[in-house]
């Protein structure tokens, strides 16, 4: 009788246990920011026949509380095109620290003593954690892209 109840306890925990992963999360669907326009995770599609201008907001972290920053990006799609959103992250710097530095002696051998120095913090990389689209406009004069040079 205890193996039955035990048998019948394993059955129900494993269709639970199975109920629970296929139903799992839902799965991300895509927004659509304007008919035909629609962007899902960092890439947007637009089946239209105009070059939109899409403006999201990219949430970038190096994992702390402290170094998250919200960088605003325009991506420009063509018409019939998909286009991936790339988003550049800024470096965090860490917060600066104080120094003690040690005491001297005079040559009269008294101690000179000094201030603290301060050593600037060291900068981190930050990257994408999150994007929120905000809006899809029209805009079939786009800035010409970028050339790679300086001058």
């Amino acid at each position: 009788m205890e193996q039955q109840r035990f048998a019948v306890g394993l059955g129900v925990t494993g269709i639970l246990f199975a109920v629970a992963i296929g139903s799992g999360a839902p799965q991300a669907a895509a927004d659509e920011l304007a008919p035909g326009v629609s962007c899902n995770g960092y890439s947007c599609v637009n089946d239209t026949d105009d070059t939109y201008r899409i403006e999201s907001d990219v949430e970038c972290s190096a994992w702390t509380v402290m170094s998250r920053r919200t960088i605003h990006i325009k991506t420009y799609v063509a018409p019939h095109t998909t286009a991936k959103v790339v988003a550049s992250c800024p470096m965090y710097q860490e917060p600066a620290t104080s120094q003690s530095v040690p005491p001297t002696r005079r040559p009269d051998g008294t101690l000179q003593h000094h201030l603290p120095e301060t050593v600037p913090g060291k900068f981190i990389p930050t990257y994408p954690q999150a994007i929120r689209y905000r809006s899809a406009q029209v805009d079939n004069n786009p800035p010409p892209p970028p050339t790679g040079s300086f001058g």
